[in-house]
């Protein structure tokens, strides 16, 4: 009875290690359907028919000099057609990671720019103030994520 109940032990604790050890691989340079039937901007698909946001999502697809970066689109309440673009993204050196997220318009206008640095070891983060960014985003709507990278 002592050995079955030390097989049946160790066969549960076995199960629950190779269940939660599993690691799933990021998905890189996955571009969101954001199932829309309106047009973003005046367009039917931003992540291509905006020059400057298909420029910017190649570039960063290419060069691979981010650690990550993610756009998720937003719509402006109480006005038709209009949206913004949340850009995030993250570099990384030997003190801290920074991140920025640079808020833009339809035109490629930056209208707000957000930022904040976590450090590594001894170094203190530095964190942005939250009431500027609540005061920025009361009168937007998330829609979707429509891009995301991460560095392989």
């Amino acid at each position: 009875m002592k050995t079955f109940v030390k097989l049946f032990s160790l066969s549960i604790c076995t199960l629950l290690i190779c269940t939660t050890c599993y690691k799933k691989e990021p998905e890189i340079h996955k571009v969101i359907d954001y199932s829309s039937n309106n047009l973003v901007c005046g367009v039917e698909n931003p992540l291509t028919d905006l020059e400057w946001l298909k420029n910017y999502c190649e570039e960063v697809q290419e060069t691979q000099d981010l650690l990550s970066a993610r756009i998720d689109l937003y719509k402006v309440i109480g006005k038709e057609n209009e949206h913004i673009f949340f850009v995030e993204y993250s570099t990384e050196d030997d003190y801290a990671i920074s991140t920025q997220l640079n808020c833009i318009n339809c035109y490629s206008d930056t209208v707000f720019r957000f930022s904040w640095m976590t450090g590594k070891g001894n170094f203190f983060p530095h964190l942005p103030n939250p009431i500027l960014y609540k005061e920025f985003i009361k009168d937007k709507e998330y829609v979707s994520e429509i891009f995301h990278f991460v560095k392989q």
